[in-house]
């Protein structure tokens, strides 16, 4: 049997797509890893087959799953995928970074409600140089190159917040960046097209930073900082990648 293992790869990517799209939430890897099938398969299985010259028992069990959706044609693949489900996540999942890095004193949180939304809340500071408080999760969804943006729905405080994306794992660096308003106590639908994110760092517009790669996204969060002291609530019941941006939002 001759492998394409470049194929293959591909179809590791559709698979990943598909399982985080669906309810097969008991579907894991047997092992410890960040980034589901795609390492399980391609980082671990389709080495061991191109020096093994075979591929594992657990490989196979789902390789007939794997090989149909290889041949997958890109109609039929899922045309939007969850990144965020309150329902099944919790507050572990979010890191709140605030403006204590820098020695203010603005306060965050992400708390799950038993609704299955999740509720980014806290207190900005302007005091100590301060201004701003955020929280990030790490996404599991992997590549996002076919999709072209974010739908949000969300219940605000009538204040301006951003999405913040990066393309990597470490916790300071580039982020990408783009800003949606909210009507007090108001469910709204929020839409981001990727090419609306805009870089930055610590503030500043960095020279000569290339564009938002959807294909790299690694992190996903929420940040305040529009200068204004005092409480702040935004509620969240989904975060969606769409492959192509609703009108009527």
């Amino acid at each position: 049997m001759t492998v394409d293992f470049q194929r293959m790869g591909e179809a590791c990517g559709r698979w990943r797509g598909v399982i985080a799209s669906t309810s097969h939430t008991r579907i894991r890897p047997p092992f410890n890893c960040t980034d589901g099938f795609v390492d399980l398969i391609v980082a671990e299985h389709l080495d061991n087959a191109s020096k093994m010259g075979h591929f594992p028992y657990h490989t196979m069990l789902i390789l007939p799953l794997l090989l149909t959706l290889w041949s997958m044609p890109a109609s039929q693949q899922p045309d939007s995928l969850v990144l965020a489900d309150f329902s099944r996540s919790t507050a572990a999942d979010w890191l709140a970074v605030n403006d204590g890095v820098m020695g203010g004193i603005s306060s965050s949180t992400m708390e799950v409600t038993s609704d299955g939304t999740g509720v980014f809340a806290g207190r900005l500071s302007l005091e100590n140089n301060g201004g701003f408080a955020s929280v990030r999760t790490v996404l599991e969804s992997g590549d996002l190159s076919r999709f072209v943006g974010l739908v949000l729905r969300v219940r605000g405080d009538g204040r301006r917040y951003q999405v913040r994306l990066r393309t990597d794992a470490r916790f300071d660096g580039l982020a990408y960046q783009a800003e949606f308003d909210t009507a007090p106590g108001r469910w709204t639908t929020v839409v981001l097209p990727f090419d609306t994110f805009a870089p930055t760092f610590r503030g500043y517009v960095p020279r000569n930073a290339p564009p938002l790669d959807p294909g790299a996204i690694r992190q996903l969060g929420f940040l305040i900082g529009d200068k204004r002291e005092g409480v702040f609530r935004l509620e969240v019941q989904r975060i969606v990648a769409v492959s192509s941006l609703p009108q009527d939002p």
